[in-house]
């Protein structure tokens, strides 16, 4: 089953715009869904997010990352 990774941007909760419907709809077709909670997420951090996100998530070669706003360069440097 492919993992996917839902980002969020700077000051922006999990549950804020389209995060959770983007979630529920891939859910319903099977996807394992995961939406982030970034620390300090007021201010984007790389250098504190990276290591965050490698640290407490399971990202292999079949993970879909989706970023919004922050989260997109966030994904670059996973990558």
């Amino acid at each position: 089953m492919t993992n996917v990774m839902i980002l969020h941007g700077t000051g922006c909760p999990p549950d804020l715009y389209w995060y959770t419907y983007v979630k529920e709809n891939l859910e319903n077709k099977g996807y394992t869904v995961s939406v982030s909670n970034l620390p300090n997420a007021g201010e984007a951090n790389i250098e504190e997010w990276l290591p965050f996100v490698l640290e407490n998530t399971d990202i292999d070669k079949d993970t879909i990352l989706i970023g919004h706003s922050s989260g997109g360069p966030l994904i670059f440097s996973i990558l």
